[in-house]
């Protein structure tokens, strides 16, 4: 048999529940639950034969996505999801044997992808109460540490690393000549960012995602910003062709109407706020977010409350096996009255569970 490497044969698949989920309210993967703007819908209809059949053009794209940011295109790096961005980062600065620091718990593929490249990864805790561990972070970096990983707002905690404490990191991190990525997938919702950093800042790189706030999801687009230097690396070591036309089609449509997306996080962030207060009534512990979900404790209940929500169509991700978050839910906010759907659902759940006790 051919010889697989090390440490592709060591690795922990990453194996989310990605079937079977259309027509239900997907609260699982903080997902847009809407679906993006309807100029998005047209500019895809709207595609020529000559759109599928070239080699796709990115230029455009890049040039409006920095033009979204306040930088420029050689800031700009357009990627397969944010995936393949954190992977050819990977690939590009980090040395087999070296180190990866992650405060856990925290998105999975980060973990994956360090681990594909053959990284010792030190993973830091979270304090219990969620909070972010500046301290423990900022001692654990060293000149061996070749890449550190700040998801903010974090996921699954929701957490919300505050600017000052980015900029301690990313200070410490250069005096060791050490790369920090921060992960802003969710920046339209928590709207803390150090974007307007990376020309000032030579070992910092920014992740944004289309999949959350603009609802592209199923298209994987993403991008990462940097200075040029780092940009240039990227560029290089990158296929040339992995993000397809309809994607960027999609991308250039959803900037022309940012304003769609604004208004579905306005009513995010309403319906996050109701449903946080509904749970505060119904006395379920819940943690600080800062992000289009948050983390719901219900102790040894969670995994057969999360399995009878997916029994009525609505999905949620039962986190217990994570670090800190033993009986724990992540639970996705989508419109107010999709919440007050799941809410009325695992009200009764809730009173079927406790009934289900009492007869043992």
């Amino acid at each position: 048999m051919v010889k697989i490497r090390k440490a592709v044969k060591e690795i922990k698949p990453y194996d989310p529940p990605t079937e079977n989920r259309k027509g239900k309210l997907r609260l699982d993967f903080n997902e847009n639950t809407l679906g993006p703007s309807p100029k998005v819908i047209k500019a895809i209809r709207n595609a020529t034969a000559e759109d599928f059949s070239i080699y796709p053009e990115y230029n455009k794209a890049r040039e409006k996505i920095a033009e979204s940011v306040g930088l420029k295109k050689e800031n700009i790096i357009v990627t397969n999801a944010g995936d393949e961005g954190i992977r050819n980062l990977m690939d590009c600065f980090v040395e087999e044997g070296k180190e990866v620091i992650l405060a856990v718990p925290t998105f999975a593929m980060f973990r994956f992808y360090a681990e594909l490249r053959g990284a010792k990864i030190t993973k830091i805790l979270f304090n219990k109460d969620l909070s972010f561990p500046e301290k423990e972070i900022l001692n654990a970096i060293k000149p061996e540490t070749n890449m550190i990983i700040l998801c903010n707002p974090n996921n699954p905690t929701g957490t919300k690393i505050e600017r000052k404490t980015i900029i301690k990191i990313i200070e410490k991190a250069e005096e060791n000549n050490c790369l920090v990525l921060v992960d802003e997938a969710y920046y339209d919702v928590c709207k803390e960012t150090v974007i307007d950093l990376v020309n000032k800042y030579s070992n910092l790189v920014v992740l944004r995602s289309f999949s959350k706030g603009a609802g592209l999801a199923g298209l994987r687009i993403a991008f990462l910003t940097s200075c040029k230097e780092i940009i240039s690396v990227l560029l290089k070591s990158s296929s040339p062709y992995s993000v397809s036309s309809l994607s960027v089609i999609a991308v250039l449509a959803a900037l022309k109407d940012k304003e769609y997306t604004e208004k579905y996080i306005e009513e995010v962030l309403k319906a996050r706020e109701f449903t946080l207060k509904e749970f505060n009534k119904i006395q379920i512990k819940t943690f600080p977010t800062s992000a289009n979900f948050f983390i719901a404790r219900f102790g040894e209940n969670a995994s057969i409350i999360a399995k009878k929500l997916k029994e009525k169509n609505i999905l949620v991700r039962d986190r217990s096996r994570y670090s800190l978050l033993e009986g724990c839910i992540r639970i996705g906010v989508g419109t107010q009255n999709q919440m007050k759907l799941f809410l009325a659902e695992l009200k009764k759940i809730l009173e079927e569970v406790e009934y289900e006790k009492s007869q043992n």
